[in-house]
């Protein structure tokens, strides 16, 4: 068959199917038409997405979490808390492309008091940190040095003066069957607390301190066991022996210790291989207090002005008293009647 006559064949077939022939080419148009725009979405999505790179960086990438929403209101990005520190720990580990990772932290109390002003139509002017601190990080190899340090110091002598102020004031604070001061140190170091339990740390920068080098703190025999803490009864020991014994016992501990840093070279490299392969291996320090964020010192300073003179009157005099409890007028020890029933 001659193409000539292939061609009127074609033509008689489409002609006596038209709505079939039709439908065909529709067919044809919408499938080349879908194509296209497929591939057109793809090339406009691709360019947005590498604009938005550009527009960072050749080299900067930055991962927020999600916003969050209540009673209709929506908050921006990063307002959700999904991102925590176990995920910077994966990207550092599964992005071996990535040159450095950090942590960038905003408060969500920054975005509340953005909200807040974009409510009365105004705008957030600044805002001040007044304080920060890391949870503290410890060093183990130099905490086990010291250890033997205090087993080799031991626990003050206590007299029976000392022990009965001591129940004195645990009696006095509840406890049912006060044991007073410890005897004995510990049979070995206490065990690192859960994540789950960890309630905060020091009220300094001991926590920063320990993120930039290996670091421990000691507790020293120089309070009464069983206190609550931040409470008067803490403070009525400080004026008596048992302050005096202890702090002599902490101050030989820590003495020994230095003097094995000095002289045991094992002890630090020790300390710091610790401090890079464990503690800092995955978690990097960063300040969370800016430049331009200074100690908050004014905001106690009417407070001092006005007790610093009142509180003069209370300091010990060494040249007219042997003791601070003399200074004070108080018999060592002085205890409430234990035989007495108090309401």
């Amino acid at each position: 068959m001659i193409p000539l006559e292939t061609f009127r064949v074609a033509l008689r077939a489409l002609l006596r199917n038209k709505m079939r022939s039709f439908l065909t080419v529709l067919g044809i148009i919408i499938g080349v038409g879908a194509v296209i725009a497929m591939v057109a979405i793809g090339e406009g999505a691709k360019a947005q997405v590498e604009a938005s790179f550009a527009s960072m960086g050749s080299n900067l990438l930055i991962v927020l979490p999600g916003s969050t929403q209540s009673g209709g209101a929506r908050g921006g990005f990063g307002t959700m808390p999904t991102l925590t520190w176990d995920d910077l720990a994966a990207i550092r580990r599964e992005a071996p492309a990535a040159r450095a990772v950090a942590a960038w932290l905003e408060s969500q109390a920054d975005t509340m008091a953005r909200a807040a002003a974009m409510m009365t139509s105004t705008k957030l002017a600044s805002v001040q940190i007044l304080g920060s601190g890391w949870a503290g990080y410890f060093s183990k190899p130099i905490a086990m040095d010291m250890f033997q340090n205090i087993k080799a110091v031991g626990m003050p002598t206590w007299s029976e003066a000392d022990q009965t102020l001591a129940r004195g004031i645990q009696r006095e604070l509840g406890q049912k069957n006060p044991r007073g001061l410890s005897l004995r140190v510990a049979d070995s170091l206490g065990t690192p607390p859960r994540e789950q339990d960890l309630r905060g740390g020091g009220s300094d920068d001991i926590g920063d301190v320990s993120w930039n080098a290996p670091t421990i703190t000691l507790r020293y025999p120089a309070n009464i066991p069983g206190l609550p803490g931040h409470n008067w009864a803490n403070a009525i020991s400080m004026a008596t022996p048992i302050a005096h014994k202890g702090v002599t016992a902490g101050a030989k501990v820590q003495a020994m210790t230095v003097i094995d840093l000095m002289l045991k070279p094992t002890v630090v490299a020790q300390a710091w291989t610790y401090f890079r392969d464990v503690q800092t291996k995955d978690i990097k320090y960063f300040p969370l207090m800016r430049p331009e964020d200074h100690p908050a010192i004014w905001l106690n300073k009417a407070i001092m002005e006005k007790y610093r003179s009142e509180m003069r009157k209370y300091y010990y005099d060494p040249s007219k008293y042997k003791t601070y409890l003399e200074q004070l007028g108080i018999k060592y020890p002085t205890v409430r009647d234990s035989t007495k029933i108090v309401p």
